[in-house]
């Protein structure tokens, strides 16, 4: 069943794909007979359908990147940055219109030179660069290795943006005099868009065919249509019908892929907290969640908050809720961070799992998330400390090894859970914590699969947990 579904996703795709390439027949259609491109010069209305195709994408950029901030998700915000960098340079495409400002290029007769075309020609160049990268290892290497958030990579964007802007509006000079305003410059640069556009078509389409997600599906349509754009817009002279095409193909390009994009990600956040994110694709790609166990072989995570009766019988109320919550959401935050799912809340405390592709079975992540931890709790500790409120500790337990994936309860009220024996020690190990002394007891499972993380961990010798005939050696990780 799952190789007809498959197929027949492959199938739908490829009819869609072959569908989006007519417009290209339509394109050398027009090119080819002069006669048929007739000139159509209505200034007006190219500023409006500019403004309009802008204003969408700026808006969707928005809900995106909003959506994907919020579930840590770095790779789609590339999307929405790839959609707000072609929303403010086609914005200054539609502001270079001749004829609707005063501009001192209002005779232009073809895209050299001009602000009109160089903003053309970025519009699409731009967006290109971060569609690719969405779909590599880019985004994880921005992030990880060279320290820069989501926020920072926002503010350049937006910053890149706004100096382009001002460029083109007080300075154009400044601009139009690069080599790449001009052919034969310009035309390198639209093959380099197409060759980056049919990559993220095809990284995009194995996504679709192994996952079935909409948006990858969405993504392979729009990114088709804006490979096929660019051609007109570097081929065909201005005002002419073919050039109208690649408006009219940008504004389907948009309007194809954001309602996609912004109806999956709004989806995903009512789930992505709460089930792994297999079950979740499954989910979003019309599959019904099977109630049929699964053996994975997967990290568990037990966080809870240290001395919580004792400081229930000396705090009101509404101000053990206040902490509670502070320190759930804090936990909980770091757990998303690093790509783990949060399978539960148990009163004071926190049950996660992570289940990673890097062959680490997620041991890593865990042992990151957990790092996260001590950080935030000891940040939010300093914050705290000028209210006069009491020291938040907490102790975490970690584990892998092999656990079983079920939907459990009942038919109209049921929850994704992991079960078994590795999930008891994870439970168990957080325990451990208060014998030793220290905020996270890993075992040596886990400490096994770590590589690099592991010089921040410290043995702590053996211990017996409850269900286990021997005992198992256990490792603290500190904050370094």
């Amino acid at each position: 069943m799952e190789q007809v579904v498959r197929r027949v996703s492959s199938t739908r795709l490829s009819l869609l794909a072959l569908i989006s390439l007519l417009p290209s027949i339509l394109v050398w259609w027009l090119l080819t007979n002069p006669r048929r491109n007739l000139e159509i010069e209505v200034p007006t209305q190219h500023f409006l359908v500019v403004t309009a195709v802008s204003a969408i994408a700026l808006a969707a950029a928005g809900l995106i990147a909003h959506a994907a901030r919020r579930t840590q998700q770095h790779h789609v915000l590339y999307v929405a940055l790839g959609f707000m960098a072609m929303a403010g340079l086609f914005g200054m495409h539609g502001a270079a219109t001749p004829g609707v400002f005063d501009h001192s290029h209002a005779d232009i007769g073809d895209y050299n030179g001009s602000i009109l075309g160089l903003s053309a020609f970025l519009s699409l160049f731009v967006p290109s660069l971060f569609f690719a990268a969405s779909v590599t290892s880019i985004p994880d290497i921005i992030e990880r290795r060279l320290r820069l958030g989501s926020g920072i990579v926002f503010a350049i964007v937006v910053g890149g943006l706004v100096v382009y802007a001002f460029l083109a509006w007080i300075h154009p000079h400044l601009l139009t005099s690069l080599p790449i305003s001009r052919t034969p410059a310009s035309d390198s640069m639209a093959l380099v868009t197409i060759g980056l556009l049919l990559f993220t078509v095809l990284r995009h389409g194995e996504l679709y065919l192994r996952r079935r997600l909409p948006l990858h599906g969405a993504m392979v349509i729009a990114a088709l249509l804006l490979a096929q754009a660019q051609i007109p817009m570097d081929l065909a002279q201005p005002w002419t019908l073919a050039w109208w095409v690649y408006h009219a193909l940008m504004f389907a390009a948009v309007s194809i892929a954001l309602i996609s994009l912004v109806l999956e990600i709004d989806r995903r956040l009512a789930l992505d907290r709460f089930l792994p994110d297999d079950v979740i694709n499954r989910a979003l790609a019309g599959e019904l969640i099977s109630r049929a166990p699964e053996i994975r072989v997967a990290t568990i995570l037990f966080a809870d908050l240290r001395d919580s009766t004792s400081m229930a019988e000396t705090m009101d109320v509404n101000g053990m809720v206040e902490l509670l919550n502070a320190f759930l959401s804090t936990i909980a935050q770091c757990v998303i961070a690093e790509g783990g799912v949060v399978d539960k809340f148990l009163g004071d405390g926190v049950m996660a799992i992570f289940n990673g592709d890097d062959g680490a079975d997620g041991a890593r992540a865990a042992a990151r998330a957990v790092l996260r931890m001590q950080r935030a709790v000891a940040a939010l500790n300093v914050k705290r400390s000028s209210d006069s409120e009491p020291t938040i500790r907490f102790g975490a337990g970690v584990h892998t090894g092999t656990v079983v994936l079920a939907t459990v309860g009942l038919r109209e009220r049921s929850d994704f859970t992991a079960l078994g024996d590795t999930v008891n020690t994870a439970a168990r190990l957080s325990g451990v914590c208060k014998l030793y002394g220290v905020e996270a007891v890993l075992s040596g499972e886990t400490v096994s699969r770590l590589d690099g993380n592991s010089t921040q961990t410290r043995p702590l010798g053996t211990t017996t947990v409850q269900g286990k005939a021997e005992a198992i050696p256990i490792f603290a990780l500190d904050a370094r």
